[in-house]
């Protein structure tokens, strides 16, 4: 079975942002000026979180990705486990800026398993309709936000 890490990632980011949010930013109103592009918490790294806040009317994109951002202006970055290490973050409108972000590099412990079934391993094509099937039912089931694209 093949993990969809995009969403995988885009729904970690989205329940992470929200965890983050009350904390992170106390305190701050939602008309603040934009952030320097500095003032971003969190350190870069493969596999890792950061999180800032602009302005509500302005935009972000990561290597020309557009990245999603709450009504009062808090986005969250999530790094893949193979991101370069260096990756270019842009906040658009006034008082926008560009800074290039150092992703640190990061050391994975692998385990494998041995003895798997080779029916788990490669299930027949019947497993993989009803796989099929069962994700689109999740799919369907997530709120909006979720199934919308970034951007």
């Amino acid at each position: 079975m093949r993990i969809d890490v995009s969403k995988a990632v885009r729904l970690s980011l989205i329940i992470a942002c929200v965890l983050f949010s009350k904390w992170a930013y106390a305190g701050t109103s939602s008309r603040t000026a934009p952030v320097d592009c500095g003032a971003i918490v969190g350190t870069p790294v493969q596999g890792g979180l950061v999180w800032g806040k602009v302005a509500p009317e302005q935009t972000v994109t990561l290597d020309q990705t557009a990245v999603l951002t709450m009504p009062d202006g808090q986005f969250l970055l999530g790094f893949g486990r193979d991101a370069p290490a260096t990756q270019q973050l842009v906040i658009h409108g006034e008082g926008g800026c560009r800074r290039e972000l150092h992703v640190a590099s990061r050391e994975y412990r692998i385990s494998r398993v041995d003895g798997v079934p080779q029916r788990t391993v490669t299930p027949p094509s019947e497993q993989l309709e009803r796989i099929a099937r069962e994700r689109e039912w999740v799919r369907s089931a997530k709120p909006s936000a979720m199934s919308a694209p970034i951007g």
